[in-house]
């Protein structure tokens, strides 16, 4: 017999706290990533709208002094 194997059916269940993270970790885990992952693309796009509008009121702007000149 390997000396692996003994250890391995010599050991005793896990307590009882190291279950519940055994249990809920994953759980926990993927929600996390999930609203990481949310807040990060609405802010991508948060970003890229506010580009476009800056560009537009610059444009409005361009055009407003074009009229006055």
């Amino acid at each position: 017999m390997k000396a692996s194997s003994v250890l391995r059916n010599t050991q005793s269940q896990p307590s009882p706290h190291a279950l519940i993270y055994r249990r809920w970790a994953k759980p926990v885990g993927k929600s996390l990533m999930f609203c990481v992952g949310s807040y990060y693309a609405l802010y991508w796009a948060w970003e890229l709208l506010e580009k476009g509008e800056r560009e537009y009121e610059l444009k409005q702007k361009k055009t407003e002094l074009a009229k006055l000149v």
